[in-house]
């Protein structure tokens, strides 16, 4: 049975007040429930918050159309690489505390991760402009698919790849940026990073919570998975981002989240700043991305925006 499932939050970073239409929560209702009438399989969960009024708070479809349950603001829905964004979050709180510094060479803090004359700082891991291959390649050298992931011998593998581009003058997102951020951090912290993230940034969220803690999941489809409308044979994923493994979250517990840092309640302004300037490529040419988040306009408006998928 081939599922699809959708998380969406939008939280109004400019609006301090509602807007004067008092259709929109209509009107943005009737736009998810004709996605899913014209997606058929498929599942979404939305909430909207404008000014800190929580404006529209609804599930459509299902969250597993095999079992026909319905989706609600209460399905729980695999965020894929939003734990990216909670790891950068993690690692900003690190520099407001003075205990990362984002122009350091990573090799200072993980010295089996050798680039020989290429260097490649913190802050390239957040922006993204590393240059450092994805996963599914590093998983292809010998040994690296046994390796546990962020140990010296994966490092050693990765390392033995060429960058794809220089540091610092490419975006390109890569898997790999996360995980090597996330041994930087382990190293910085009490405990593992999953302890880390529990206790600094997940307390108060229930539902919020790395997959195998909450309820149960069905598997992943076996037959393979829809993307951008087209079928694909199922693949296996990459290993998760070193100790940050995915997460799991209900749609009111990510408005949660982002109404905490929205209100920086995580970071200061300094961090927030830090999260939400636009990084610029060695030439100068702008990437659209902060240090954790997205900064593409959507209809030419400014946003900040972050995401994350497991197909399914």
């Amino acid at each position: 049975m081939i599922r699809s499932a959708f998380l969406l939050t939008v939280v109004a970073l400019a609006a301090s007040t509602p807007p004067a239409d008092d259709d929109l929560a209509t009107r943005l209702a009737a736009v998810a429930a004709e996605e899913v009438e014209a997606q058929d399989e498929i599942g979404l969960a939305l909430a909207v918050d404008v000014g800190g009024e929580l404006l529209l708070a609804e599930g459509w479809g299902y969250a597993d159309v095999g079992a026909r349950v319905p989706a609600s603001v209460e399905s729980s829905f695999r965020v894929g690489a939003l734990t990216e964004t909670l790891l950068a979050v993690a690692a900003l709180r690190l520099v407001e505390a003075g205990e990362l510094d984002l122009d350091d060479p990573v090799k200072n803090h993980l010295p089996a991760l050798d680039l020989g004359d290429d260097v490649v700082l913190v802050r390239h891991l957040l922006a993204h402009t590393s240059g450092l291959p994805r996963l599914e390649d590093v998983l292809a050298v010998p040994g690296a698919a046994d390796a546990e992931p962020g140990s010296d011998a994966f490092f050693a593998a990765l390392a033995s790849l060429a960058l794809e581009s220089t540091p610092g003058e490419c975006f390109r997102y890569s898997d790999a940026d996360t995980l090597v951020l996330g041994a930087v951090v382990a190293g910085l912290v009490e405990g593992s990073v999953r302890e880390h993230l529990e206790r600094s940034l997940l307390a108060g969220l229930e539902d919020l919570r790395y997959c195998e803690d909450g309820p149960p999941i069905e598997e992943l489809a076996e037959e393979g998975h829809y993307v951008g409308g087209e079928f694909h044979e199922h693949f296996e994923h990459a290993a998760p981002p070193h100790d940050a493994r995915l997460l799991c979250a209900t749609v009111l517990d990510v408005l949660a989240f982002q109404r905490a840092l929205v209100e920086r309640e995580l970071l200061d302004d300094a961090g927030w700043n830090l999260l939400t300037t636009e990084q610029r490529l060695a030439d100068g040419t702008p990437t659209d991305y902060g240090l954790g988040v997205n900064l593409a306009p959507l209809a030419d408006a400014e946003c900040v925006s972050y995401g994350g998928a497991v197909a399914g």
